[in-house]
């Protein structure tokens, strides 16, 4: 118990520097609802150019690319985000600490996933807010309430990708353009910007096998209405499943490139 609540106030003091060093910037929070923000205005007067069958109205358009903008910022804090931190804390020797500490490296990487997931989820309330009292977005705010915890699902599917991203990153020390290879690809194979049912035969089945796509239709279920692929019951399984299985993988994973570059005396070298 004693090692439980020390591991806890470890994670929570990483996770408090985080917030210490994004607070350090003063335009930095209005920096970062500028991008999202102007996005839904761009693609709020797309939508009054676009007209997709299986959408419906202009609206049924927007509402569905708000909901998959929210959720690809919940992508990127996991896979995204991490790989970038982890570089600085390199570059600054800070990771270092982490590596001698108790507390030790596969927590401490695992806690930086904290504060960008929590700061994902603060941007996505502010994006959904704006969308709706400014744009006029049609939301189910009886099921808004269920997207919190469909989000939080989102975020755990999505950490494995995270946590290999930042395996591949101690051990070869350059992989942050196969992260935004990845980005771009799950957001065009979990229909972002459009429908799945849109992309060729021949590439459709890479919306089947990834996590990113039953997220977004379920966010899209609970917060607009979207009719889903699969029944909201269906996209949870395969979410559910995705943490279960592959989770443990990950962490066994970056346990290994941790191993690795210990052995070759490379874990703190950028």
């Amino acid at each position: 118990m004693t090692a439980l609540r020390a591991h806890g106030s470890a994670a929570a003091a990483v996770m408090e520097r985080d917030l210490r060093l994004f607070m350090s910037y003063r335009l930095r929070p209005l920096t970062l609802l500028i991008g999202p923000l102007t996005t839904v205005t761009l693609f709020y007067y797309i939508s009054r150019l676009v007209r997709i069958p299986a959408l419906g109205s202009s609206d049924g358009y927007f509402a569905y690319v708000v909901v998959g903008i929210v959720a690809l910022d919940m992508l990127t804090s996991t896979v995204g985000t991490t790989p970038v931190t982890l570089r600085q804390e390199l570059v600054a020797g800070t990771f270092e600490r982490l590596v001698l500490s108790p507390f030790g490296p596969i927590r401490g990487v695992v806690a930086m996933m904290a504060f960008p997931v929590l700061q994902a989820f603060v941007v996505a309330t502010a994006t959904l807010i704006f969308a709706t009292s400014v744009f006029g977005m049609p939301v189910q705010w009886p099921d808004v309430v269920l997207a919190i915890p469909a989000a939080t699902l989102g975020a755990l599917a999505f950490a494995p990708f995270g946590l290999l991203t930042v395996a591949s990153i101690l051990v070869v020390k350059q992989a942050l353009a196969g992260v935004s290879i990845l980005l771009t690809a799950m957001s065009i194979f979990a229909g972002v910007y459009f429908p799945v049912a849109l992309l060729p035969d021949w590439i459709s089945w890479l919306s089947e096998v990834q996590p990113f796509t039953p997220a977004v239709e379920l966010l899209r279920h609970l917060i607009s209405g979207t009719p889903s692929l699969h029944s909201p019951l269906v996209d949870v399984l395969k979410l559910m499943g995705w943490v279960v299985v592959l989770l443990p993988v990950s962490l066994r994973l970056l346990a290994a490139a941790i191993g690795y570059s210990r052995r070759r005396g490379t874990i703190i070298e950028y």
